[in-house]
């Protein structure tokens, strides 16, 4: 046989040969295209407090240091004995390092030259109680005191590490849910979870609205948290 010939024949062989892979790769990429749905699930608790933290704070405008020194000292025994009567233990009340502002270092002369502020903070597992003696502790400073007394309470929720996981499933089926819902919509069917991204734990006071992610420093003035976790996700569809 002519060796033109046989040329154009394998070159026509190796042509179909190509075009026929193609052929196939093509429709197996079509087969392998992967349709999915990308949503957001929500887990959110409301949970209480297990930790206040009660700042008392005293403070005094003076002229002359020393002048106030017996003043300072029978107002923090004061205070330590009433929390004391309370039923707080020795270790839960810690005094403050005194601070001292010279106020005339800020030109402001209408006012006497130090202000002294004394500290002290007591922190308990026992929310109600802090709350109950921050309150009468205020009436109290105000008969028997001599300087000018404030409270500062603070809650915190620390068990966040017993709830996460459950949190975390149930933000899962929540977007799970939400991704069928869609795939029923347009006549698809969700077939499997392609990826999970847990996105961060948020804690704010029970009353926030559903899109805050911060209030207050995690809502620190309530004693009532809503703990929230988004996660992302994308569900495969057919």
């Amino acid at each position: 046989m002519d060796k033109g010939i046989i040329s154009k024949i394998l070159c026509c062989l190796i042509g179909i040969s190509s075009f026929s892979y193609i052929g196939l790769r093509v429709v197996g990429l079509v087969k392998e295209k992967d349709l999915y749905i990308a949503v957001k699930g929500l887990s959110d608790r409301v949970v209480a407090s297990d930790v206040a933290v009660c700042h008392v704070r005293i403070s005094r405008d003076t002229d002359h240091l020393k002048s106030v020194q017996g003043d300072r000292q029978k107002d923090k025994k004061l205070i330590v004995k009433f929390l004391k009567e309370k039923g707080f233990e020795e270790s839960a009340i810690e005094e403050m390092p005194t601070n001292v502002e010279n106020n005339f270092r800020y030109y402001d002369k209408s006012k006497s030259r130090y202000s002294i502020i004394d500290n002290i903070t007591v922190k308990s597992s026992n929310v109600e109680l802090i709350k109950k003696a921050a309150i009468e502790l205020l009436a109290y400073m105000d008969s028997n005191g001599s300087g000018i007394v404030t409270c500062d309470t603070k809650y915190r929720y620390t068990n966040i590490n017993e709830l996460k996981l459950e949190m975390i499933r149930e933000a899962t089926i929540d977007a799970q849910n939400r991704a069928k819902q869609i795939a029923e919509t347009v006549g698809s069917s969700v077939i499997r979870l392609r990826n999970l991204a847990t996105g961060p734990f948020s804690i704010v006071s029970a009353d926030s609205s559903a899109s805050s992610d911060y209030d207050d420093y995690e809502g620190r003035d309530s004693i009532m948290k809503r703990v929230r976790v988004v996660v992302h996700s994308s569900f495969s569809i057919k």
